[in-house]
């Protein structure tokens, strides 16, 4: 949602639950409170058909307008959703960004391919032996999404990337590059950890951090970071215990004796 919210104006947040529809309800009403955007849910009695039924079941909520549409289980950056929605898709098109970088993906055998010609999609699934794109799980679309979608369910066939093999076959399937841009398909434990290190390291580098910034507080700070942006703290709360800690610190100093002095330092490098 971060990413989304960082790249466009979102009004409003469309999710379509089934598997443990009230526990994953409750988790997106708590994130949907603390950063203050619209949520509508809509159930998806054929979930379990595919991720092409779940998405099928939005068609009322997102009516006549294009919208985003994305994996619950992938990340990704906000300038990538940025790259991929500063062109809007024509009537009856659907535009997927896609990575041509096969090298950075991390988990090869489960990635959904896509063989491109040009920017027109040829053909989209995970067995495809000759592709030169990876699926990032974003998409930009039209409601010729939900035709689509229908008419690849008429055949038994309820995934997504059937439903843009469909489009693709009538050259309404377009692949927006957004290679070198981050994302994440996170299905693992050992894909979760990559994308907790990578979302860590790019939150806190900077370019003109100096060698203790960069050696010392930034680690440091990782790891802090790391333990609490699960808990419930605000950075309000965070700032007010900063500010504690280096009052503390500036009381150590002024004492006359070298060891107050020296823990006053820590305590200031700490804060």
């Amino acid at each position: 949602m971060r990413a989304l919210l960082g790249a466009a104006p979102i009004e409003k947040f469309v999710i379509s639950i089934g598997y443990e529809a009230e526990r994953v309800q409750t988790h997106f009403e708590e994130i949907a409170a603390r950063l203050n955007v619209a949520v509508e849910f809509v159930c998806s009695e054929n979930w379990s058909l595919g991720n092409g039924a779940s998405a099928l079941a939005a068609e009322d909520a997102t009516g006549e307008e294009s919208f985003l549409l994305t994996m619950s289980d992938h990340l990704f950056a906000s300038d990538l959703v940025a790259r991929l929605i500063a062109r809007l898709p024509s009537p009856g098109h659907v535009h997927l960004a896609v990575d041509r970088n096969k090298s950075d993906v991390f988990d090869l055998g489960d990635v959904t391919r896509v063989r491109l010609s040009g920017e027109r999609i040829g053909d989209i699934g995970k067995e495809l032996s000759l592709w030169n794109a990876a699926d990032t799980g974003a998409f930009y679309c039209t409601k010729a999404l939900y035709e689509a979608l229908r008419e690849a369910g008429r055949s038994g066939e309820h995934g997504l990337s059937a439903a843009i093999a469909t489009l693709a076959r009538r050259g309404n399937a377009i692949g927006i590059d957004v290679t070198g841009r981050w994302w994440e398909d996170v299905d693992t434990q050992a894909a979760l950890r990559r994308a907790e290190a990578r979302m860590l390291l790019n939150a806190a580098s900077k370019g003109n951090d100096g060698p203790i910034a960069r050696y010392i507080n930034r680690p440091v700070s990782r790891q802090f970071t790391r333990v609490l942006v699960g808990k419930a703290i605000t950075p309000n709360q965070i700032s007010i215990a900063v500010f504690l800690l280096a009052c503390t610190a500036a009381a150590f100093m002024a004492a006359p004796s070298y060891r107050t002095l020296a823990l006053g330092g820590l305590l200031a490098q700490l804060s």
